[in-house]
C-alpha cells in the first residue's frame, strides 16, 4: 500500500518538511495542526513542552486526546501565545478527554459533543479569510464501532456544507488491519462523505510478547477544495503514540516571508491584589479532616479556581501572534537527551520480530533517569524564580502566576 503521508524521524525533519512543501507547492502554510494521544496530560506535560520547543512552536492548533484530568485542573495547563479549550471525561472514571491549544492570532470557537460515550470537540476557526471546521475525536477502544460510525455519520452530515473540514484523533480503528470489516465500513463512510485519508502508516508502536506491534489508530481525514494538504507522522515518543500532523497550504497565495498580523482577540485580566487578599483569608485547616491526598488536592484546586474566577475580567485587545514561545527551564542538554532516548527506541523498533531485551532495559533505565532530570530542572528553575521575588510581593506573585501557567497581566479594578 502506497504511503499517503510523510514519515519524519525527528523534530528537525518537521521544519524541513514544512518549508519544502511550501516551496514545492509555491504556497504559504494556511494552518498547521498537530494531534497526539498524550495518555495523561499530568504525567507527560513536561515532555510535551520539550517536544513543542524542539518544533519551534511552528504549529497553529495542538490537539491532545486521552488527557485524563478533571475539570479543576484544566486551567493549570497553558502554553504562552495559545488559548486553551477542554473536554473532560464525565461518563467514565478513567481515560478520555480532549484538550486543544489554538494560537492567539486565530479566531476560534468550540463546541463539545458526544458520539455515544465517546468524546468529540468541534473547533471552528476563522483564518486566512476562510472558515475551518476541526473535529477532534477520541473513541474508547471497548465501544461499538457500528454505533460510533452511525453517530459520526450524523455529525459529518451536519458539517457537509463546510468547505474546509478536518477530522482527526485517536479513533482506535486500525487502518492497517487486513480483513477488518469494521475498518472497511468506517473508511467507506469517510469516503462517501467526501473525505480524503491523509494517514495510513504506523502511529503507535509497542512491545507485546517480545515483539514490536504497529497500528494505525490515529487518523487524519480532510475535505477541502481551497487548500493543498500534506500530512506526516513524526516518530517521536511522548507516550506510546506518535504525533500526527496536517498542514493546509493556500492555493491562491504565493510563498513569501510574511510578518505577523495584528488581530483582535480576547484577553483575560486578573486582579492580583484581590486574589492575594482572598487567598490569605482562606481557612485551610479542614483540608486534613478525613480527606485523602487526592480529595485534598481537588478541594485546594476548587478554592483557588473559585477565587480566580471571581477576580477576572475579559477584554478585547489587539495583539500580535507569537511565532516562538519557550519554556526557559528546558535546556539544550535536555533536548539532546530527548533525542538520544528516541534514537534508543528506534533501534529497538527496527527488529520487530524479536525484541532485544537488553536494549529495552537500557532504554527504560535511561528514560526513567531522564524523567528525574526533567523534574529537577523544572523544580530548580522555579525555585530560583520564587527566591528572586522574596520580599517583593508583586514580583513574587508574577512568578507564582508563571508557575501556575497564568498569563502575565496588569492589575485592574473589577
Amino acid at each position: 500500500m502506497e504511503e499517503t503521508n510523510a514519515v519524519l524521524e525527528n523534530t528537525d525533519d518537521y521544519i524541513t518538511w514544512l518549508n519544502n512543501n511550501s516551496k514545492t507547492l509555491n504556497s504559504p502554510v494556511g494552518i498547521s495542526i498537530m494531534h497526539i494521544n498524550i495518555r495523561s496530560l499530568r504525567k507527560h506535560w513536561d515532555h510535551l513542552n520539550i517536544y513543542l520547543k524542539s518544533l519551534k512552536f511552528e504549529i497553529d492548533v495542538i490537539l491532545l486526546t486521552e488527557i485524563n484530568i478533571n475539570c479543576n485542573e484544566a486551567e493549570l495547563y497553558n502554553i504562552n501565545g495559545f488559548s486553551s479549550y477542554c473536554i473532560n471525561r464525565t461518563i467514565t472514571k478513567r481515560g478520555g478527554g480532549i484538550m486543544a491549544f489554538v494560537k492567539d492570532n486565530l479566531q476560534a470557537s468550540v463546541t463539545n459533543k458526544k458520539l455515544g460515550t465517546n468524546d468529540m470537540m468541534q473547533l471552528t476557526i476563522n483564518h486566512d479569510k476562510q472558515r475551518f471546521t476541526i473535529l477532534c475525536v477520541y473513541r474508547q477502544p471497548n465501544t461499538s464501532v457500528p454505533m460510533f460510525s452511525n453517530e459520526l455519520k450524523t455529525e459529518l452530515m451536519n458539517s457537509r456544507d463546510d468547505h474546509n473540514v478536518i477530522l482527526l484523533g485517536d479513533i482506535n480503528i486500525d487502518l492497517l488491519s487486513k480483513n477488518n470489516g469494521y475498518a472497511d465500513q468506517y473508511e467507506t463512510l469517510m469516503a462517501y462523505q467526501g473525505f480524503e485519508k491523509k494517514i495510513n502508516t504506523v502511529t503507535r508502536e509497542e512491545i507485546r510478547n517480545s515483539m514490536i506491534t504497529g497500528t494505525c489508530i490515529d487518523h487524519i481525514y480532510c475535505k477541502t477544495k481551497e487548500y493543498h494538504t500534506e500530512a506526516a507522522v513524526l516518530k517521536h515518543k511522548i507516550a506510546d503514540h506518535y504525533s500526527t500532523h496536517i498542514c493546509l497550504f493556500n492555493k491562491t497565495a504565493a510563498f513569501v516571508e510574511q510578518s505577523d498580523k495584528v488581530l483582535t482577540s480576547e484577553i483575560t485580566f486578573y486582579n492580583d491584589k484581590e486574589i492575594v487578599k482572598q487567598l490569605m483569608a482562606v481557612k485551610w485547616d479542614d483540608l486534613s479532616d478525613n480527606l485523602n491526598a487526592e480529595q485534598m488536592y481537588n478541594v485546594f484546586l476548587d478554592r483557588v479556581q473559585e477565587i480566580y474566577e471571581k477576580n477576572k475580567k475579559v477584554q478585547l485587545s489587539n495583539k500580535s501572534s507569537k511565532r516562538n514561545c519557550t519554556n526557559n527551564w528546558i535546556s539544550n542538554e535536555l533536548l539532546k537527551k530527548i533525542k538520544i532516548k528516541n534514537e534508543m527506541w528506534k533501534k529497538i523498533a527496527k527488529n520487530k520480530n524479536k525484541v532485544d531485551q537488553e536494549k529495552v532495559d537500557e532504554y527504560k533505565k535511561f528514560k526513567n533517569k531522564l524523567q528525574n532530570e526533567i523534574k529537577r530542572a523544572k523544580q530548580t528553575f522555579f525555585k530560583e524564580k520564587i527566591e528572586t521575588g522574596s520580599g517583593n510581593p508583586k514580583l513574587m506573585w508574577n512568578q507564582v502566576n508563571e508557575i501556575l501557567g497564568k498569563k502575565s497581566k496588569e492589575n485592574i479594578d473589577i
